[in-house]
């Protein structure tokens, strides 16, 4: 995703034949260096810059699209204009029921920080006060970002360029999917460009010099998100499958020396791959693409599962192995059941399926059976020794 992230601004800013693969390829490049040169250091200092930028473009894209539309006054005026399936729920496609959206906002903020990338940066923090005090500020900062940035970019695109045509009705493809205005572009994946293209086509002619400034600057704040993402995630992958399958089962005698460029080659692989995958997508009419957004939350409905266990260990302390392992199968049962990678079923179990995904997120359903689960077998089974509690209690509290 952060890969492509690269293309899709680079073909915006150099608009030509392979611009977009010629952006892709920068960004993975760029990324994969400073990853293999400096390891995690490299990137911890990096996206402190790339955050910063990051969270400041967020702010003043969604002020610039205020001040594009004519101001506060117009900008509230013009969005309450919008067809309501635009500002209420479930939205235009249906999905998002109350009871969706407020489940994939606890599970997709709750449930990335047990994610590898993520859990990886609790172990560079220099004591436990810098840990709570950068998850805190990270938390209402972000939320911040997301209110004041992104929303208001996405309500302010649709004021710009509507998704309505004149007949009152909204734009979509021989599938019936929905797709943005003409100018945006022809396919649901353009729906991404929006904020590219009200910079690009706005903010110089409002502000003049200064606003081809501002958007540039704007434009560097997307591709630092892109790179602050795409380098945590290769380098967690490198550390999981070199310290956890390769150190561990395939040479245990490995040097420091070894493990690092085994680490470094995964990087390389990885990024490739995904650089590759990008392209072809690019040039493919049927885009493997598409579903990106949609594994993602499942990749964190999945991640997800580590939850229960986490809480038990750091407050509560009653749990199991057996009812831990217990609890993870049937969370991950629950949400592949309900994922795209599920083989058709009965009709019954179709059925169950369909209205499961019509009520909450996957993730949360998965954490609902872990929970149970992992409680009743945690109850009637043995679980561990006192002392052994006691001593994980200290190392926790940082005792």
């Amino acid at each position: 995703m952060q890969i492509q992230a690269g293309g899709i601004l680079s073909q915006q800013l150099f608009p030509g034949d392979n611009s977009y693969e010629i952006g892709a390829v920068v960004l993975a490049f760029i990324t994969m260096a400073y990853i293999m040169i400096g390891g995690m250091r490299s990137v911890a200092w990096t996206d402190v810059v790339q955050g910063v930028l990051l969270m400041g473009g967020m702010v003043i894209g969604g002020l610039a699209v205020v001040a594009v539309v004519g101001g506060p006054a117009a900008f509230f005026a013009k969005v309450a204009a919008l067809p309501a399936k635009s500002l209420t729920v479930p939205g235009t496609t249906g999905f998002w029921t109350p009871g969706m959206l407020l489940t994939v906002c606890l599970i997709g903020s709750i449930g990335s920080l047990v994610q590898p990338a993520q859990w990886m940066r609790f172990y560079a923090a220099k004591s436990t006060r810098t840990l709570k005090r950068s998850a805190l500020i990270f938390a209402v900062v972000l939320t911040a970002c997301y209110l004041f940035g992104v929303i208001l970019v996405g309500l302010g695109g649709q004021v710009l360029y509507p998704i309505v045509n004149e007949a009152g009705e909204y734009y979509r493809n021989g599938a019936g999917a929905l797709l943005p205005n003409p100018a945006v572009g022809d396919t649901p994946a353009a729906f991404n460009d929006i904020m590219l293209v009200v910079l690009k086509n706005h903010l110089p002619a409002l502000l003049g010099g200064w606003g081809a400034l501002l958007a540039s600057l704007i434009m560097v704040a997307i591709m630092a998100a892109a790179m602050s993402t795409a380098d945590s995630n290769l380098h967690s992958m490198s550390a999981v499958l070199t310290r956890d399958l390769y150190d561990r089962f395939i040479r245990p005698t490995a040097g420091e020396r070894e493990r690092t460029w085994v680490g470094r080659a995964i990087i390389a692989v990885a990024t490739l791959a995904s650089l590759v995958l990008v392209i072809v997508a690019n040039r493919s009419e049927s885009n493997p693409l598409a579903m990106i957004a949609i594994l993602g939350l499942f990749a964190i409905a999945f991640s997800s599962q580590l939850l229960p266990v986490t809480f038990d260990m750091l407050y509560v302390r009653r749990g199991t192995k057996a009812g831990a392992i217990a609890g993870m199968v049937t969370g991950l049962a629950i949400v592949f059941f309900i994922s795209p990678f599920m083989p058709p079923l009965g009709e019954g179990l179709a059925g169950v399926r369909q209205a499961m995904l019509g009520m909450i997120d996957k993730g949360a359903w998965g954490v609902m059976g872990n929970v149970i689960v992992f409680t009743v077998v945690s109850f009637f089974t043995q679980p561990l020794q006192p002392a052994t509690v006691a001593k994980f209690a200290r190392l926790a509290d940082g005792e």
